[in-house]
């Protein structure tokens, strides 16, 4: 019922063949709603929508250094999932 699916950064190129638009898209044919956590995002709601891709939460805060955002990966997944979430049931009661 639902399709969770991410990647390192959503941006321009993910619409360019990367696997969270093609899984988006395979989704969107089964009428299936797509979700995404990735490590940035770098596009539009109209691009999300585009792709496939109702909502997309960033693992890392805008501006974090990367090396920062890798060393506290488990930590800020798990914040970017709990996010994401809450979005979702959100989106559920409106």
């Amino acid at each position: 019922s639902l399709v969770i699916t991410g990647e390192g950064r959503l941006d321009a190129q993910t619409r360019n063949g990367k696997a969270p638009c093609a899984v988006a898209l395979a989704a969107r044919a089964k009428n299936v709603p797509v979700v995404a956590i990735a490590g940035s995002v770098d596009v539009s709601a109209d691009d999300l929508d585009a792709m496939g891709i109702r909502k997309a939460v960033a693992i890392a805060p805008t501006g974090m250094p990367v090396e920062e955002s890798m060393r506290r990966a488990a930590e800020l997944t798990e914040r970017a999932a709990g996010n994401l979430a809450l979005a979702i049931r959100e989106d559920a009661t409106t």
